[in-house]
C-alpha cells in the first residue's frame, strides 16, 4: 500500500476525477456521525431508536438492503426535525468533520486536482443535508455532489428518501450521467475504499482503493489497481 504522495496519478493531467466521501476522505461514515450528532442535540428521540438493532439484524441476516436500513434510520432519528435545525447542525457536523475527521493524504490529493484545474465530484450514499455542508467546505461546487437525497414536506424532514440511495451500481450510474453531462463518455481517476465501488473504480481510466476494506483489498489486486494509505502522508 503506497502513501498518500507516491499516488501514481497519470502524468497528463485528468479532466474528469471522482472522490468517494465517507472513509475515503473521511475516517469515519458521515452518515452514521450525522445521527449521532442529531440524538446529542435531541436525546428524546432515543425513544425511537429501540427498534433500530432488530433493523440491522435484518439487514445483517440478508432480509433487507442498504436502501431500507437507510430510511429506517433516517425516519427514527430525524423524521419530523426541522429545517433551520437541520440546517444549521449539518453546518456544525460540517465544520467537525473538516476540521477532525479528514484522512491526512486526502487533502493534499485533492489539492493537487485542484491546482490542475480538474473538475471533480464527490460521489456518495450520504445525504445532501449534510454531504453538500462538507463538500463546499472542501471547495467543491454543489453541482458537482451526487450524493442520496432527503425527503422533506414543506420545512420538516419526512424521514424518506426523495432519491435513489447513491450506493452500488446507482453511484456508478449517477457517475456515468454526470461524466456525459461535461461532454464525456467515461472518467479518468476515481477513488474509494469501498468493494460497492469497484465497478466505479474499474470503469475509470485510473481506479484507486484507499485504504480498502478486506473485499476491496481482494478485488483491487485482482484487477491490479492502485492501493494507497491515506493515512498517512509521506
Amino acid at each position: 500500500m503506497t502513501s498518500a504522495h507516491l499516488s501514481s496519478v497519470p502524468d497528463t493531467a485528468p479532466d474528469l476525477v471522482v472522490f468517494d466521501l465517507d472513509q475515503t476522505i473521511t475516517t469515519n461514515d458521515t452518515y452514521v456521525y450525522f445521527l449521532l450528532s442529531v440524538l446529542r442535540k435531541r436525546p428524546l428521540r432515543l425513544v425511537y431508536c429501540i427498534p433500530l438493532p432488530f433493523a440491522v439484524a435484518m439487514h445483517k441476516m440478508g432480509l433487507r438492503n442498504n436502501t431500507w436500513l437507510k430510511r429506517v434510520f433516517l425516519r427514527a432519528i430525524c423524521g419530523g426535525c426541522e429545517r433551520e435545525f437541520v440546517e444549521q447542525l449539518s453546518d456544525e457536523v460540517a465544520g467537525r468533520v473538516i476540521s477532525k475527521k479528514l484522512r491526512p493524504g486526502a487533502i493534499p490529493v485533492l489539492e493537487r486536482h485542484k491546482k490542475r484545474g480538474d473538475r471533480i465530484a464527490i460521489a456518495t450514499a450520504s445525504i445532501d443535508i449534510y454531504a453538500l455542508a462538507i463538500a463546499e467546505k472542501l471547495g467543491i461546487d454543489k453541482v458537482d455532489v451526487l450524493c442520496t437525497q432527503a425527503q422533506w414536506n414543506g420545512s420538516k424532514l419526512t424521514g424518506d428518501l426523495a432519491s435513489q440511495n447513491l450506493y452500488g451500481s446507482n453511484k456508478t450510474h449517477a457517475v456515468q450521467n454526470w461524466a456525459e453531462s461535461a461532454g464525456r463518455s467515461d472518467i479518468d481517476v476515481a477513488y474509494s475504499d469501498h468493494h460497492s465501488d469497484f465497478s466505479l473504480l474499474e470503469s475509470a481510466r485510473h481506479g484507486v482503493a484507499v485504504n480498502p476494506n478486506d473485499r476491496l483489498m481482494k478485488l483491487a489486486s485482482e484487477a491490479d489497481l492502485e492501493v494507497v494509505d491515506w493515512n498517512v502522508i509521506g
